[in-house]
């Protein structure tokens, strides 16, 4: 495996961990609808973090002016699935689970502090 899809598997694996115990510290507590949206935020995190990786190796084989432009529309691409979970997440009309929505996208970011900052 490349440098790229290493680091990405690790990152990975350290934002399931981080969900996973908010996860069940949600479930001890009894409020299963932050353990769902806290789910389904990390889960479009990840898909996010991996669409990132995906459209960083194709960039940097493209000419300078084409590079731009794909990463610029993959980049606006990525924030419109990210604003349309949480509309939806709004939409259900739970603030617990928005909230753990918007706490589940934050995970992968969390894990990528954690990557930089402690290593493996």
């Amino acid at each position: 495996m490349d440098d790229v899809t290493i680091t990405q598997v690790r990152v990975t694996k350290k934002a399931a961990i981080i969900s996973g115990v908010i996860v069940l510290i949600a479930l001890l507590f009894r409020r299963p609808t932050v353990a769902m949206g806290l789910i389904f935020g990390t889960l479009v995190g990840i898909l996010n973090f991996r669409l990132m990786a995906i459209a960083l190796i194709r960039a940097v084989t493209l000419p300078a002016n084409k590079a731009k432009l794909y990463a610029g529309s993959r980049y606006i691409i990525r924030y419109a699935i990210m604003g349309v979970v949480l509309y939806s997440a709004a939409r259900r009309g739970e603030l617990g689970f928005f909230l753990a929505t918007a706490g589940g996208l934050l995970t992968i970011k969390l894990a990528v502090l954690w990557e930089g900052l402690l290593g493996k």
